[in-house]
Parts: structure tokens; C-alpha cells; sequence
């Protein structure tokens, strides 16, 4: 999308382009990735905490490997993105698309 030239600032077509694709995303993440049977209800809302946990993460890690160890662009991006997405997979794994412990009590 930045490639077309739009007149937008690189950052915000980034962000904008993020944002569109949270719904599709969600839905992935639903029903292929974590195989969940939690209601959309339940679920999405959850997604929605997650995703904006994440950001925060990501200026957080990124301010540490950039500012307190320095660390150079490459090595700080594939840091900040391996320590987000495995929090990011934890919390959408056992928060927002996990069943609570009532649900997956199996039946006598």
C-alpha cells in the first residue's frame, strides 16, 4: 500500500492497513490457528485487548532494544517481533480464544 503513493504517511498507511485486516485476521485466528470454539461474544472483545497489549508491547520492546541496548535495526526488529508474537501466542492461546475451565469439563 505504501508503494502506490497515496499522499498518506508511510506510518499511517501501515497502521491503517493493520487495522483492516484485524476482522479477517480474528476470524483466521478463530478458526484455523487456535481452533477455537469460544463465542465470538466472548472472544473478539478479547482479540480486540490483545491486539492493543500488543502494540504496547512492541513500543516497549522496541524502545529497550533500540534505546537501552542499542542494538542495531535488524537484529532489535527480529527481538521485538519473536518476544511479541510469543506473548501475543500465549495470551490469544489461553485468554481470548481458550474456553474457561467450566466449558471443558468433560461429562460423566
Amino acid at each position: 500500500m505504501i508503494g502506490l503513493h497515496t499522499g498518506l504517511a508511510n506510518w499511517l498507511v501501515n497502521t491503517l492497513s493493520y487495522a483492516a485486516l484485524i476482522g479477517p485476521i480474528y476470524l483466521l485466528h478463530h478458526r484455523f490457528s487456535f481452533s477455537s470454539e469460544a463465542a465470538h461474544r466472548r472472544a473478539m472483545p478479547r482479540y480486540l485487548a490483545v491486539q492493543g497489549m500488543a502494540l504496547m508491547l512492541t513500543a516497549g520492546f522496541s524502545y529497550c532494544a533500540h534505546q537501552i541496548l542499542g542494538l542495531p535495526a535488524v537484529p532489535a526488529s527480529i527481538l521485538v517481533v519473536g518476544l511479541t508474537a510469543s506473548v501475543n501466542y500465549l495470551v490469544l492461546r489461553h485468554w481470548a480464544f481458550g474456553l474457561p475451565q467450566v466449558d471443558r469439563a468433560v461429562p460423566a
